[in-house]
Parts: structure tokens; C-alpha cells; sequence
């Protein structure tokens, strides 16, 4: 298995940031990533913003965030609301804005997976 640290080091990642991203990979806080928890996460995390950052730079701008999650279930559902109650904002700019936890325009992978824990939770408890 590679060295992930590294790897997210390569893509301008901080240590904070990587030491976030290995948290939430090390499910059983054993210190190590085996195979099964990396493969969790590249489903639920990794796989979807790779998806998202065709340039593979892991920086998702505004405009490929909009194409990436408009097409998701959770992003629809959001719009609807959004739209049944006649709301002259765009969902997508004020979820770009929360997610972009150090403003610098763009959505790096620590700040992607930040957010999906949020959601995750936040699905869970409605």
C-alpha cells in the first residue's frame, strides 16, 4: 500500500491536514492503515473527489465542485428545498463557501472530506 502521507504531502496538503484526513482513515486507531480501511475510504471519500478534480490536482474550484455535485442526491434534495421555498441564493455558492474552510477559492481534500463527515452526521440526526 503506498505511503499516503507522502502522497498527500505531493498534493499540497499541511501535516495538519493529513493528520485529519489518516484520522478518519484509521477506523480502529490501531496507528496503522490496513487495506480494508483504505478501501473504506477511497469509496466513501476518495473515489468521489477524484471524480470531481479531472486535473488531479486535488483542488476542486467552484465551477468543478457545481458540475460534481449537482448531479449528486444530496445536492438535489437541497436545491428542491431551496426551491419550494422561493430562496434567491444558490445552494451550491453558500456550500462552496462553508467547505472552503481556508477561503482560498478552491476545496482541497482535507476541506472535501471535512465536509462529508458534517453530512454524514448531519444525515444521520434528521
Amino acid at each position: 500500500m503506498p505511503d499516503l502521507k507522502v502522497i498527500f504531502e505531493d498534493k499540497g496538503l499541511s501535516k495538519y491536514e493529513i493528520q485529519e484526513i489518516y484520522n478518519v482513515i484509521d477506523i480502529n486507531l490501531d496507528g496503522a492503515i490496513d487495506r480494508d480501511e483504505y478501501d473504506k475510504f477511497y469509496n466513501l471519500f476518495l473515489s468521489k473527489f477524484i471524480s470531481c478534480n479531472p486535473n488531479n490536482n486535488f483542488e476542486l474550484k467552484l465551477t468543478e465542485a457545481k458540475n460534481c455535485f449537482m448531479k449528486e442526491s444530496w445536492m438535489k434534495r437541497i436545491q428542491k428545498s431551496y426551491n419550494d421555498n422561493n430562496a434567491t441564493i444558490k445552494p451550491i455558492d453558500q456550500i462552496f463557501d462553508i467547505m472552503d474552510i481556508n477561503k482560498n477559492q478552491n476545496i482541497n481534500l482535507s476541506e472535501y472530506v471535512f465536509a462529508r463527515k458534517v453530512s454524514f452526521v448531519f444525515r444521520k440526526c434528521t
